[in-house]
């Protein structure tokens, strides 16, 4: 019997982190363990600059693994991605396709759709990018919707249900995390805080945390450790020079192997971000018996955090967020019960990843079974803008299309001359071409 086949998409760049490709490792993971075969395809970001898969996390992670995956570059038009993404349907013949998040995979709903494969898309995160998918491939036009969509939070899952037709079937499947025998213990020295994330402006608000961080270190017995990647982590380490007085630390990119490690020599998980999905780093802290601080976000935060059960929520980045550190910074009884019931709450509630998986391995089981696609052909005929719909002003990516024809052509025309150019005159190029 031949193990079913599943192709995933995502997207990896230098250095990147995020929620989405740390489940990714650990979805592969359970995924083969069960039997299917799986092909990543990634769209990637300067692939000519950096190293392939070695200067890319995920990549690199599943290149020791020994995982099939292949990579298009992030920033060709989406009607190109599209053409590549179905080439590879075709050759690698899958029985589920899951195009995660990634907009060309899910405008490949349209040919994958009719063709008998079942195709999966992802809702991560509370924000404009995923509600733009929700308007484009859940309650946009039927040809393009998807055949299943997961989400990870109860929040999520209820607002894509209420956009929902019967076309597209919506399933509530949490992240999951490992439960470490190592969790973190404090009944004497400093009150050790962490932020573990990408460090971003948007969302995650990172230079207001650092100084957040920075303020409360100055309590007494109270130090703070900052740990990822990302655009701003110049400002990160300038804020820290300037204001930290020694009392808080960066470590920058830890693998995510290696973190719940680093997190069971802290005591307390900061996240003020300005919205999240149910964030696995979050997940990851309460699962090692850290106590969450967090500002109040409508999606999966309320799922995890309740206040003075769970952890901590606060109403801003400032003397809110301080003083919730001194309460538990003074009170080391307190600060045992939280961190009991925050990793009690990860178990309790089925947010490992041996529950949160076996959820996956049953869809895809069901769904493969129900597949009917056996390689033929998807694309056939097709003029080069694909007949896409008009792209969503909430999703960048979506305005990278094809040109019209006259424009492309005219495009063609004048790099035709230009060559023509540098073949009769080298070395010298007619100034109305350049």
């Amino acid at each position: 019997m031949t193990a079913e086949r599943v192709i995933i998409c995502t997207f990896d760049a230098p250095g990147f982190t995020g929620g989405p490709n740390t489940w990714l490792r650990r979805w592969y993971d359970v995924v083969t363990a069960h039997g299917f075969e799986v092909l990543t395809l990634a769209f990637v970001l300067e692939p000519d600059r950096y190293r392939l898969p070695e200067d890319y996390p995920l990549l690199a992670a599943l290149a020791d693994r020994g995982a099939r995956f292949e990579t298009f570059p992030y920033w060709e038009t989406v009607e190109k991605k599209i053409r590549w993404l179905l080439s590879r349907i075709e050759a690698f013949r899958p029985a589920v396709f899951v195009p995660n998040f990634t907009i060309a995979g899910l405008y490949a709903a349209a040919w994958t759709r009719p063709a008998g494969l079942p195709t999966v898309g992802m809702l991560h995160s509370d924000d404009a990018y995923y509600r733009a998918l929700l308007d484009v491939f859940v309650a946009g036009q039927p040809r393009f919707r998807a055949t299943d969509v997961v989400a990870v939070s109860q929040y999520l899952t209820e607002t894509a249900q209420a956009r929902a037709t019967p076309e597209t079937a919506v399933h509530s499947i949490p992240y999951g995390v490992p439960l470490p025998a190592t969790v973190s213990g404090w009944t004497q020295g400093p009150l050790r805080l962490l932020y573990a994330g990408r460090l971003e402006e948007e969302q995650k608000r990172i230079s207001d945390v650092t100084r957040a961080l920075c303020r409360a270190a100055q309590l007494p017995n109270v130090t703070a450790t900052i740990a990822g990647d990302g655009q701003a982590r110049a400002s990160v380490e300038s804020i820290i020079s300037r204001e930290g007085h020694g009392r808080v630390q960066y470590v920058g990119l830890v693998d995510n192997t290696h973190i719940q490690a680093l997190m069971a020599e802290h005591h307390v998980f900061v996240l003020l971000s300005d919205y999240e999905g149910l964030p696995i780093a979050l997940m990851e802290a309460m699962a090692t018996g850290l106590v969450p601080i967090c500002t109040a976000m409508r999606s999966g935060i309320g799922q995890l955090v309740v206040d003075g059960v769970t952890g901590c929520i606060v109403g801003d980045r400032g003397e809110g967020f301080v003083a919730a550190v001194r309460q538990l910074a003074t009170r080391p009884e307190e600060w045992a019960r939280l961190s009991r019931q925050a990793r009690q709450h990860i178990v309790a509630s089925g947010y490992d990843s041996e529950t949160c998986l076996r959820q996956w391995v049953e869809l895809l089981t069901r769904r493969s079974r129900e597949a009917t696609y056996r390689g033929q052909p998807l694309l056939r005929h097709q003029g080069r803008r694909l007949g896409l719909p008009a792209p969503h002003p909430d999703l960048e990516e979506d305005q990278w299309r094809e040109p019209p024809p006259l424009v492309y052509y005219s495009r063609v025309a004048r790099a035709k001359l230009r060559a023509a150019a540098r073949r009769l005159l080298p070395g010298s190029q007619p100034s109305a071409l350049r």
